[in-house]
């Protein structure tokens, strides 16, 4: 697995050290304009973010294969003395499936971001047939 690291990995560490806690591991998967599919996985800590890494995704995204992915990148967190407490991922249907098999073998909060579903409640909101 090939990391990326920004500048940030010092800033991150010292805050992990300063204030003992446990990182947050954000994983997105989507496709870039050469229809790629990838895996983004960021790792933050009290607003301090770190790019960690951008995998390729491969053409298998049920729940299995996507948590195999998300094992490795866990895996590879833990070897590189990150001590991570939570990750999150997207609400997609394969996503949550991924996420119920990796909680039966990680002692991690496994979440899924709602910013999508506070998209749709805004743009509702915002409808002009909700004004009436």
């Amino acid at each position: 697995m090939q990391l990326v690291q920004n500048g940030q990995y010092e800033e991150l560490k010292s805050m992990e050290g300063t204030t003992k806690g446990w990182v947050n591991l954000l994983l997105d998967l989507w496709q870039n304009i050469s229809k790629t599919h990838l895996l983004a996985c960021q790792l933050a800590l009290f607003g301090v973010m770190l790019t960690y890494g951008l995998l390729p995704a491969g053409d298998e995204h049920h729940g299995e294969a996507i948590s195999a992915q998300l094992e490795e990148v866990i895996t590879k967190a833990k070897q590189d003395k990150w001590r991570v407490g939570e990750s999150v991922t997207d609400n997609a249907g394969q996503c949550g499936r991924a996420r119920r098999i990796l909680a039966l073998r990680w002692f991690i909060a496994f979440l899924f971001c709602f910013a999508h579903g506070m998209n749709n409640l805004a743009e509702a909101v915002l409808r002009p047939s909700f004004e009436k």
